[in-house]
This record gives C-alpha cells, structure tokens and sequence, in this order.
C-alpha cells in the first residue's frame, strides 16, 4: 500500500481542503480532522486553514444540500441521520432541518 503524503505548507493543505470540501461536503469538525490527518497533526497550520475555509463552509446549507440530494435517491431518514452522524454535524442543527423537510 502506497504510504500517504504529509502537505506541510499552508499553501498545500488549503488546496486539499477546497478539494475535500467540493468531494465529500463534510462538516467542519470532519474536514478539521481531515486536515489534521493529513498534515501529521500540524495544529498551526490547520488552525490557519481552518481560518481560511470558515467562510466558504456553511453546515446548514451543507444538510440542505444533502437531505434534498437523498431524498431524491429515495434514502430514509434513518439513512441521513446515520450519515450526519458519521460526518459528524451538530445534532440540533441536523434536527431542525430535517424538521423543516417533515412537515
């Protein structure tokens, strides 16, 4: 198995986020440990990125996104929560969308 690659500049590791981001619309608990992973755990520079990403990420918008994406796959509710979960969105916010799409 091919050993993964450490990005140790700003530069380098502000490109994966925007990438990732694009990829997997994760939350920013995921990309922040996304980023971390893949820096080696360099705290400095993803707190910088972090920085940087904050406002190109908006978690509500994110699940909106999403539950109309899964809906129109025919996915249950049980189906997203599990998944927000794994890509670990704040559970209140989470709750008062799909709220919002219940009724």
């Amino acid at each position: 198995m091919k050993p993964q690659k450490i990005l140790t500049t700003e530069p380098k590791l502000l490109s994966y986020a925007g990438w990732y981001v694009l990829r997997y619309m994760p939350s920013r608990a995921k990309l922040e440990q996304a980023l971390m992973k893949k820096s080696d755990n360099t705290t400095v520079i993803v707190t910088q990125v972090m920085e940087q990403m904050e406002g190109h990420i908006r978690e509500d918008r994110t699940i909106e996104s999403l539950i109309r994406m899964w809906l129109d796959r025919g996915k249950t509710e049980v189906y997203m929560r599990t998944k927000f979960r794994e890509k670990q969105f704040d559970p209140l916010v989470i709750e008062e969308i799909l709220a919002e799409y219940s009724e």
